[in-house]
């Protein structure tokens, strides 16, 4: 019954953000736990980090364009995703394609998990946060991965191996395995 110190969030509208953000308010509030963690916006095109940036009471559109993480690649960010941020003293982290495929090779390597890129945007931005020494050595952190790369293989095809062809026993199967 131990909060994190930062939950990192894939946004789009960010409305996941948000219901993420109530939950933990919830619990506070119900004494399950004593503090409630900053919460961080991972973002291709940056409404929310923009909004923060320029102190706006809402986030405007920002210029978009064509990212590798499609499915929260947005121009526009929720009024409520705003003030998950701001009432948790948290950020909205702009990240990069090259970033989000780095991101996807460390989850496969270090932890054997294929995130789709949309997904995968969660640990660039904390990746982009420690490179910054935003986020302290001792300090619990929660990424909340969305969604498999078997989602969206084509994304990745870019830094992927050839799938291997598999014959149609199971010998050869177990060989290509």
């Amino acid at each position: 019954w131990t909060a994190p110190d930062l939950l990192v969030v894939p946004s789009s509208y960010s409305d996941g953000l948000y219901g993420i953000w109530k939950g933990m308010v919830e619990l506070a509030a119900l004494g399950l736990v004593k503090t409630r963690p900053r919460m961080v916006a991972a973002e291709p095109f940056g409404p929310l980090a923009h909004a923060l940036e320029r102190g706006l009471a809402a986030p405007a559109p920002v210029e978009g364009g064509a990212s590798v993480a499609f499915s929260i690649a947005s121009r526009y960010g929720t009024y409520q995703g705003l003030t998950a941020l701001r009432e948790s003293g948290g950020a909205g982290v702009r990240i990069t394609d090259e970033g989000v495929f780095e991101a996807q090779r460390a989850l496969a390597r270090d932890e054997g998990i294929f995130a789709e890129p949309s997904s995968a945007a969660a640990l660039t931005a904390v990746m982009q946060l420690v490179a910054e020494e935003a986020i302290a050595p001792d300090q619990t952190v929660v990424i909340v991965l969305s969604s498999g790369g078997l989602k969206d293989p084509a994304a990745s095809r870019t830094w992927l191996p050839a799938v291997p062809a598999a014959p149609d026993d199971f010998g050869g199967l177990l060989a290509v395995l």
